[in-house]
């Protein structure tokens, strides 16, 4: 992954197809709801410099080591989210955090299907009855549901 985080290199095996290559990204961008498409012209020459320079990229377990550290950021936004409507959170959230993150770090690095993803919703959930009485549970159940990514003002 290039360091803006924008860019994904896959080196592929030789024998590798068009055909191949085109149905193993379709099934990865369908299974993560993104987009992905192939560089073409200056862009492509210009990516493919830097990527064999090793200049300006991640490799797999740096991208990894980031991942592990953006559980944690969406831990704890998650857990601030959930702190404002439901205040008792707060003298709770360190074994909260610690096994959010883990469930959230394993849904960043491993998680390649939907099913995998579902599990490790069902994890949070698991993990939040354990920890929380109702009002706080719902709580944190409606910050899930708002996403992983910042909103408004978040970080």
């Amino acid at each position: 992954m290039d360091h803006a985080g924008t860019t994904l290199a896959i080196v592929w095996k030789k024998s590798a197809t068009g055909d191949a290559r085109a149905t193993e990204i379709r099934s990865i961008a369908d299974g993560r709801g993104i987009s992905l498409h192939e560089l073409t012209g200056v862009h492509r020459d210009e990516s493919l410099k830097s990527f064999a320079a090793r200049t300006g990229w991640y490799r797999g377990a740096e991208v990894d080591r980031l991942s592990a550290e953006e559980a944690a950021v969406i831990t704890d936004r998650l857990i601030l989210r959930a702190t404002r409507k439901a205040p008792t959170i707060a003298d709770k959230s360190g074994p909260l955090r610690t096994a959010m993150t883990n469930v959230i770090r394993e849904q960043l690095t491993r998680c390649t299907s939907t099913q995998c993803r579902q599990d490790c919703h069902k994890k949070i959930v698991d993990i939040a009855r354990k920890n929380l009485n109702d009002e706080e549970f719902n709580a944190l159940m409606e910050a899930e549901k708002q996403g992983y990514r910042p909103i408004g003002d978040e970080r």
